[in-house]
């Protein structure tokens, strides 16, 4: 780290490196697409070709390699790197120091192999804006690697789809305010498996969404209250619904708060998977049919939602099949109770909701196998959010239980995010001083096997679960001295493996923790093997579960290469409390700044980069 906070070291998650097969665990080609372009806000384009013969035309693994660095003032920005118009990676980036920072992401995209056998387009955006103010200008570098081998389980590779070709294009096409968006497509008909991955993130009054009041007034600038669903319909019928998790960027709340833990998933929002296939009996006839994506209970604020369908296919056209909907479930179906008071100078808003869905189908093939399909879920959240007036406390609990069933072979996802959150202002005669702390955890556990065998407490089980909790404390005078200013957070992040009836210590977990923009404690143990065609990557899980599968997926380390430009950050050994002033961090944003900034000086700027337009493309931040 170069000199004192808050300057603060490469920020780091507690993920873990992707593993990869045992029979190669390094790549026998890396494809270079992005090298070394600036980030100032346009969209970055950059020419893939396939990778040589000698590496073959189907891969074991496919990851995508991206690396930034940053130096000067700047906001944390979001953005979207996209191969031939389909989504690959939605992200968001550090806040810099003037010193700099660099960091790196690597995400599997093995499931949409089959586009990379192909020539394309690249193409990165991040939306930026620099001024002679917001100095910060991007240095980002795209890659591919491939590892030799075939994927476990596939019997052929997965189509791959995308609802919109973003190619050309600013993501801002996939914006959805209060109202939804509707795609209209036409499915191969011998398609016999059907996947909706949805990337999502929330921007301007959604950003913070489970902070927002239940209405808008002079004390309240979002509303919507602080229940949020992504809903996913198919011909007006709901095919999925799931809670999104309270991603927070690395400017959020308080930028002190993330130097140098970043929050949960903010480097790498992974997508929501939605299964389609029961409703494929409808989707194979031949028509075009409406696919809609919404998210209840936006109003102000306004999401990014963009959907890519991963489709498996037989090579016949099915002769039919049937839809039942156990549960029609339109978009206002959640049973939903919020309400607020008041109490002793305070706002108590509280939140209560559940919601369900069930689908099967059925599809009759030409060789005469039936398949059968069945999807079913259950959310439940509360909240209970408390206001002063400069204090906001956030208590909240969001969670899901999602299961499909394809021919007898189930998989069952139950999700929980919890989270605490606390902002508090106290001022004396002389001085201002901010208080904040942000507890969360996202845990995953994913069962699976047969019907049977799970009813049975059987089947293969991965558990994810990431625990953070971080602080940050600024004190100042009125005339702009500054006092103190501190930060520090801790992350444990572990993942379990196995048969259900056997599994017992974690074989993943990372420890982090920081202090001041220093890591004091990385430590790391990572003994996973992944013998069934399934394996963890990064947050999320891959791959195809094939009971007794020998080809085994192991530890993997991060590529070596960063591909950035040396000397493109420097030490500042000057920096720290001397150098540093408020407005140095881009200002806070959402319930807090209105909390902070009637007495302090905040920086007039444009909505900040995380929140994509305000006015005309020129004000692009």
């Amino acid at each position: 780290m170069a000199g004192k906070f808050p300057n603060y070291d490469d920020p780091l998650t507690g993920e873990p490196a992707l593993p990869h097969p045992s029979s190669g665990s390094q790549p026998c080609e890396v494809v270079h697409t992005i090298v070394g372009a600036e980030g100032r806000g346009e969209i970055i384009s950059g020419q893939y070709y396939p990778p040589s013969a000698e590496c073959g035309e189907s891969w074991s693994q496919v990851v995508v390699v991206l690396s930034g660095s940053i130096a000067g003032h700047q906001f944390d920005r979001w953005g979207s790197l996209s191969f031939r118009g389909v989504e690959l990676l939605r992200l968001t980036t550090p806040e810099p120091t003037k010193a700099g920072i660099s960091w790196q992401v690597e995400r599997d995209v093995s499931d949409y192999a089959s586009i990379f056998t192909e020539a394309g387009e690249v193409q990165l955006e991040v939306q930026n804006y620099v001024t002679p103010k917001y100095t910060g200008v991007f240095e980002f570098n795209v890659s591919f690697a491939f590892y030799a081998g075939k994927q476990v389980g596939a019997a052929s590779p997965r189509t791959i789809l995308p609802l919109r070709n973003v190619t050309g294009e600013h993501i801002d096409v996939t914006r959805v305010e209060s109202q939804g968006q509707v795609y209209s497509i036409a499915l191969p008909r011998d398609t016999v498996e059907a996947r909706l991955d949805l990337f999502a993130s929330a921007h301007g009054c959604e950003e913070f969404w489970y902070s927002n009041a239940m209405t808008v007034d002079e004390s309240h600038k979002c509303g919507g209250g602080s229940y949020r669903e992504l809903q996913v319909f198919v011909d007006g019928v709901l095919a999925g619904v799931q809670h999104p998790y309270p991603v927070m960027y690395t400017g959020g709340i308080n930028p002190l708060l993330w130097r140098p833990l970043t929050g949960i998933l903010s480097f790498d929002i992974p997508p929501y998977a939605f299964e389609l296939t029961p409703f494929l009996a409808w989707l194979t006839d031949g028509q075009e049919h409406n696919i809609t994506l919404q998210v209840k209970g936006a109003e102000q604020g306004f999401w990014f939602l963009n959907g890519v369908l991963a489709l498996r296919q037989s090579g016949q056209p099915s002769l039919g099949g049937g839809v039942h909907v156990s549960s029609l479930t339109w978009a206002d179906a959640p049973e939903f109770t919020e309400y607020f008071w008041m109490a002793g100078g305070e706002e108590e808003q509280q939140m209560n909701a559940t919601q369900s869905y069930h689908v099967q189908g059925s599809l009759l093939l030409p060789s005469g196998e039936n398949i059968t399909s069945e999807v079913y879920g259950e959310l439940t959240a509360s909240a209970v959010n408390r206001r002063g007036p400069r204090s906001l406390s956030i208590t909240g609990d969001w969670k899901g239980t999602h299961t499909s069933i394809y021919n007898g072979s189930e998989r069952t996802t139950t999700l929980d995010f919890p989270l605490s959150l606390s902002w508090q202002r106290t001022d004396d005669n002389t001085s201002l001083r901010v208080e904040v702390s942000v507890k969360q955890r996202r845990t995953v556990d994913v069962q699976l096997g047969s019907r049977d065998a799970i009813l049975n407490g059987g089947g293969f089980v991965v558990m994810f679960r990431d625990d953070q909790d971080n602080s940050a404390l600024f004190n100042r005078t009125f005339d702009h001295k500054l006092n103190a200013m501190t930060g520090s957070g801790s992350e444990l992040s572990q993942i379990w493996s196995g048969p259900a009836d056997a599994i017992e210590d974690s074989c993943y977990e990372k420890s982090l923790a920081s202090a001041e923009g220093a890591f004091i404690l990385r430590d790391t143990k990572d003994h996973c093997t992944w013998p069934s065609g399934v394996y963890a990557c990064g947050s999320s899980l891959c791959g195809d579960f094939v009971p007794n599968a020998t080809a085994t997926f192991v530890p993997g380390e991060p590529l070596a290469s960063r591909l950035r430009a040396e000397g493109t950050l420097h030490a500042d050994a000057s920096s720290g409390f001397g150098s540093f002033d408020w407005e140095d961090l881009p200002p806070l944003r959402g319930p807090w700044q209105q909390m902070f900034d009637d007495d302090t000086v905040v920086v007039a700027a444009p909505t900040r980069g995380s929140t994509g337009l305000r006015g005309s493309a020129a004000d692009r931040v």
